[in-house]
């Protein structure tokens, strides 16, 4: 005779229970085969280290530095070439004066692009804001004034359908100039030192209106 751990015993005809009658109410349960489902089974906490969305996107790149990060209509686009086109913009993004606790408005479509200027807001401190271009102009207008924004970053063709707001500047990244400033700009590792202040888990990654 094998002998059987009596938990797991218990553990499996409990479970038997339930899925024998998936239509019963779980109030129809027994106190401890309520108790093992709801609280036992639910106790899937883990404890997760304090980190930055910077860096957990660094922690990524290291692991699969050559592996696809985006795939789009543009491409593939490896998690290193991320990486490096996400730290130039960043560094353009600090020369204008983003850093931690300040907006950038994304005004951008679903791309490579969208995620690219996501990371390089955050690797730049800031939190970024996305706003979908398809937005009525009164909605975008809103959330470009309600939020203030250091800069907006679109592209060239979109750039008519972003309110003026005063003290506001709007950025189009595919512009030639735009393209040219920021791949003059160092593809390396976006530090603390290279930041307006020290990047905090405290600090905001991101704005959504709902």
């Amino acid at each position: 005779m094998v002998a059987q751990d009596a938990h797991s015993t218990s553990r499996d005809n409990i479970g038997r229970t339930a899925l024998s009658a998936p239509a019963d109410p779980l109030s129809d349960l027994a106190p401890v085969e309520l108790a093992q489902q709801l609280v036992e089974w639910n106790d899937t906490g883990v404890e997760v280290a304090p980190v930055t969305l910077s860096a957990l996107v660094e922690s990524a790149v290291e692991r699969w530095s050559d592996r696809p990060a985006l795939l789009g209509a543009g491409g593939v686009v490896s998690f290193a070439e991320l990486e490096s086109r996400a730290n130039r913009l960043a560094r353009y993004l600090v020369g204008l004066g983003v850093g931690p606790e300040r907006v950038v408005a994304l005004v951008l479509p679903r791309s490579a692009e969208v995620v690219v200027a996501q990371v390089a807001v955050v690797k730049a401190g800031g939190a970024y804001l996305p706003v979908d271009p398809d937005y009525p102009v009164e909605r975008i207008a809103f959330m470009v004034a309600d939020s203030r924004p250091v800069v907006v970053l679109t592209f060239a063709s979109l750039v008519s359908r972003v309110p003026v707001v005063e003290g506001v500047p709007v950025v189009a990244v595919d512009a030639p100039g735009v393209v040219a400033e920021v791949a003059a700009l160092s593809g390396a590792l976006v530090s603390d030192v290279d930041r307006l202040s020290e990047l905090s888990v405290d600090h905001a990654a991101y704005v959504i209106y709902t």
